[in-house]
């Protein structure tokens, strides 16, 4: 007759049989809860969209940490790098108010877009300030709503998190080469944070298509799973600053957009450095991962939602209704 000692130790290798098998061929819990956290991301994200009378607040610009020892940098406020709007959508309207002196709104309408300022009336324009001057980004806050919406972006983190002390679930995606391209290309997101300065001069001759972007950019969307709706979207963009020329690095660019000559053996610590912080357990703030950033330029997209159908849109003069043909 087995002994009760070889009973025990029996059952345990069975025990231990079955957990080995069920941990080879099930889920991981971390896998089973992200992928739950995705799906409701997913319907806060259309839900979202689809709303009107939506006001929000946007900002964009270089993420400059703070470096021991120097002084307080200066915000960048020349070539479009950074900038601040708030603003609202609305059943087939967008209202666009640019922080700045110069008072620059637009409305966007129906493929129209209108700009004025403090001195000058409603005008049409496309991609300019009232006054002519290029606007180097001008954020389509619902077309990134929509870009969202409409794709199936894998989820590579969830955590959870409280904007102005709600709780709220995080989810966060990496965007694929193609994905940052097709965001980039019609406008959603900046193009001097992913494309416009990781470039390769071009030679004489016949176009060639745009090459794809070369940064990694990180999109963390905060949403409120009590009501099943999106506060916050951050999007994160890791870009190496370099014009090549001949297949060497001949210039990089700064957070300002001003070009800067390189040392070849900066370049190489930045690469040791950026190699050996990656050997590392990849770690999260706010939703977003903290990579290597040596020699990298980092931009942030951060859009701050209100709640759907709280925003009035502001009355139109005359003349931006004719222009709008309404």
């Amino acid at each position: 007759m087995p002994t009760a000692a070889f009973l025990s130790s029996t059952l345990a290798l069975a025990l231990a049989a079955t957990i080995g098998a069920q941990t080879a061929t099930d889920p991981k819990p971390a896998d089973d809860t992200r992928a739950a956290a995705a799906k409701r991301a997913s319907k806060a994200i259309a839900r979202s969209a689809a709303a009107v009378d939506t006001a929000f607040h946007v900002r964009w610009g270089p993420d400059l940490p703070p470096v021991a020892g120097d002084p307080p940098r200066a915000p960048a406020t020349t070539g479009g790098v950074r900038g601040k709007a708030t603003g609202s959508w609305h059943d087939g309207l967008l209202l666009l108010r640019l922080d700045g002196e110069p008072g620059d709104e637009f409305v966007f309408a129906g493929g129209r877009t209108l700009a004025r300022d403090a001195k000058r009336p409603w005008a049409l324009r496309r991609g300019r300030h009232a006054d002519g001057t290029v606007a180097p980004f001008l954020p389509d806050v619902l077309g990134l709503m929509d870009f969202l919406a409409a794709r199936d972006l894998p989820t590579t983190h969830a955590s959870t998190g409280a904007i102005d002390d709600r709780p709220v679930e995080v989810v966060t995606m990496t965007l694929t080469a193609e994905q940052t391209a097709e965001a980039v290309w019609s406008g959603l997101l900046p193009e001097s944070f992913v494309v416009g300065m990781s470039i390769t001069l071009p030679r004489a001759g016949a176009r060639a298509p745009a090459p794809l972007p070369t940064a990694t950019v990180d999109v963390a969307v905060h949403f409120d799973p009590a009501v099943g709706a999106v506060r916050r979207v951050h999007v994160r963009s890791w870009l190496t600053p370099e014009i090549q020329r001949g297949g060497r690095i001949a210039m990089r660019f700064n957070a300002e957009g001003r070009p800067e000559r390189v040392d070849l053996a900066d370049v190489e610590a930045d690469e040791a450095a950026n190699a050996e912080a990656r050997k590392q357990p990849l770690r999260f703030a706010d939703g977003l991962p903290v990579r290597p950033r040596h020699g990298l330029l980092v931009g942030d997209v951060v859009l701050d939602l209100g709640e759907a159908g709280k925003a009035t849109p502001s009355e139109l003069d005359a003349a931006a209704r004719a222009l709008l043909r309404r």
